[in-house]
């Protein structure tokens, strides 16, 4: 039996997996030149066959986010009753053609095109073209602008089929996730030993086939950069990148309640008031209370500038830095998981879900150094300093009554907080030495996170369901998965053959 206090604590595990996997890649290169042009041309096929092994032998009971409350009630409890024992497969082809080519002595370019099929979609028009340019501004090889431009298409992933097979009507499994307060409710801490019975608590949780056709997601790209070398040493560099990525895909409810507007702090509508408004009651001849669907409504964009300086001394000494300020906007994200991605409420008029994505940075700069020193050894260094991570501010109550604990409070957009700044400083001094002629030995000492500073890459998001935040809001959330990694020391031997 399992207990989820969001922020705070994840207790018990009954759930026992396995996968196998076949793999079978097939590939072949070709490239010559023909006068200017230097031509590529590339072929690729995979297979891939997985066998999926999944029980769980209890459920899992989630409770308001924070430390336990005397007399404190649930507020759902989820099971999955049934063993799946399933089979999927994926075969995927990946062609592509590239010319280099040389327009003028002061001006180079590249061309290509790629084509790309996978047997899980329906999209049969993946050509990606790319287009690049360089110009030697000045002809003396000191002012360079770059002009890029193409189209990438992203790829469907297995685990979206595999939580297809186990949800399926009348399938290998079947989940319930009831609210309390519903008929069935179990009496904690127990699990059910047999389905829940009755209209309301025997209504499932499905993953049903798209209704329309599933397309591969994709971005289009542009950059437009410029870099001068000032003397022999020094350079200065400045680009621009713009992407906007459509079709991606998104979890869908199409059994989702009616939406509820929330007008001022907590006001909360019952799992059984929301189930009553819901369109479905039966789908396939089984109850149901989620329909999942994957769709292609997701989108995001990004821009971004990087301005960056190089130089070099003769002592020995390299310096390089750049700084980038950055835009990232999306009205989802979705982790594969029939949960993921879900919106705060069933309304996404007017840009209501889009926001910040989850891991973007509006300011980074990253500086390095490398020195030779005495005795063939050489020093290098990496300081990094980011903007904290974007923060989703929760109730942490279900206050539509939907069934999931994503609502947020009124008033406040996705990710419109921000945890605390990130900062690191990585380290690593080397020396090579000369075996034979053609042997070498190199000897490496690295360190990251040299100065052991606490990056927090989760926050307490649970800002709760009253006006004012709650005093936990923002704090720092204890364990390992929520901070990139404290200090880290590495040895390193590398043997290096030839001249």
């Amino acid at each position: 039996m399992g207990i989820v206090r969001p922020n705070y604590s994840v207790e018990g595990f009954s759930q026992f997996n396995w996968d196998r996997a076949k793999l079978i890649d097939v590939s072949d290169t070709v490239a010559f030149t023909v006068g200017r042009h230097r031509l590529k041309f590339g072929v690729e096929a995979v297979r891939i066959t997985v066998r999926d092994f999944l029980e769980v032998k209890f459920g899992t009971y989630t409770f308001a986010p924070g430390p336990p409350q005397p007399g404190q009630n649930p507020i759902r409890y989820a099971q999955t009753f049934g063993a799946a024992d399933i089979r999927y497969d994926q075969t995927n082809l990946q062609v592509f053609a590239q010319d280099d080519f040389q327009i003028s002595p002061r001006l180079s370019g590249n061309l290509g095109l790629r084509y790309e099929w996978q047997s899980d979609t329906d999209d049969l028009r993946r050509f990606a073209p790319r287009l690049g340019l360089a110009w030697d501004a000045t002809g003396d090889g000191k002012t360079r602008v770059t002009v890029g431009a193409g189209v990438f298409y992203d790829a469907y992933y297995l685990k979206l089929t595999q939580q297809r097979l186990r949800r399926v009507p009348n399938g290998p499994q079947i989940s319930y996730t009831i609210p309390f307060g519903a008929p069935g409710f179990p009496t904690f801490p127990n699990s059910l030993t047999v389905p829940p019975a009755g209209a309301d608590a025997g209504r499932l949780n499905l993953w049903i086939e798209p209704a329309s056709d599933l397309l591969n997601p994709y971005s289009s790209k542009f950059s437009l950069g410029f870099e001068r070398a000032l003397g022999n040493r020094f350079a200065v560099s400045v680009e621009g990148l713009y992407s906007r990525t459509r079709r991606e895909y998104r979890a869908n409810d199409m059994n989702h309640p009616t939406p509820f507007p929330r007008t001022a702090p907590g006001q909360v509508r019952s799992g059984a008031v929301a189930d009553a408004t819901r369109p479905l009651r039966t789908y396939d001849g089984v109850p149901v209370r989620v329909l999942t669907v994957l769709d292609n409504g997701g989108y995001s964009r990004y821009a971004a500038l990087d301005v960056g300086i190089r130089r070099k001394y003769a002592s020995g000494v390299r310096l390089e830095a750049h700084y980038v300020l950055s835009s990232s906007l999306t009205n989802v994200q979705f982790f594969s998981d029939f949960n993921s991605g879900v919106p705060n409420d069933w309304d996404d008029r007017d840009g209501a879900e889009e926001g910040p994505t989850d891991f973007h940075q509006k300011h980074r700069f990253v500086g390095s150094a490398s020195v030779d020193l005495p005795y063939g050894l050489r020093f290098a260094g990496i300081v990094t300093i980011a903007s904290g991570l974007p923060v989703n501010p929760r109730t942490g109550v279900d206050n539509n009554g939907d069934t999931f604990v994503v609502d947020r409070p009124v008033g406040l957009g996705r990710n419109s907080f921000r945890g605390p700044k990130q900062a690191s400083v990585d380290a690593n001094l080397s020396r090579e030495f000369r075996v034979r002629d053609r042997f070498r030995v190199e000897g490496r000492l690295e360190v990251f996170n040299v100065l052991n500073r606490n990056n927090f890459t989760n926050v307490n998001n649970i800002y709760g369901n009253g006006a004012q935040p709650l005093p936990t809001f923002l704090s720092p959330i204890a364990g390992i998965t929520n901070a990139d990694p404290s200090r880290q020391i590495q040895f390193l031997v590398r043997l290096l053959f030839g001249r």
